[in-house]
């Protein structure tokens, strides 16, 4: 899946804000570790991969467990508003 996220970032660089975490890769007590645990608690994630799609205000607007291709999650980005100008 990395690929597929790579190619998201620079199709909506200036956009969209992707954020990658790898749960069990993080120290435990950084900030970062708080804000991925904090988000999957939240959305109550249960299984890895797990992509979200977030509104610019703030709300989950798709879930996509597992393996996802590219159409699936650039349609997702295009419905909340990542279209080009």
């Amino acid at each position: 899946m990395g690929p597929v996220v790579s190619l998201l970032e620079r199709r909506y660089a200036g956009r969209v804000t992707v954020r990658r975490y790898v749960l069990d890769r993080l120290v435990p007590g950084s900030p970062e570790h708080l804000t991925a645990y904090g988000l999957a608690e939240a959305v109550g994630l249960s299984r890895t991969p797990t992509y979200l799609v977030v509104a610019p205000d703030g709300r989950v607007r798709a879930v996509f467990t597992g393996a996802t291709g590219w159409l699936s999650l650039s349609t997702a980005l295009e419905a909340v508003g990542a279209a080009a100008p």
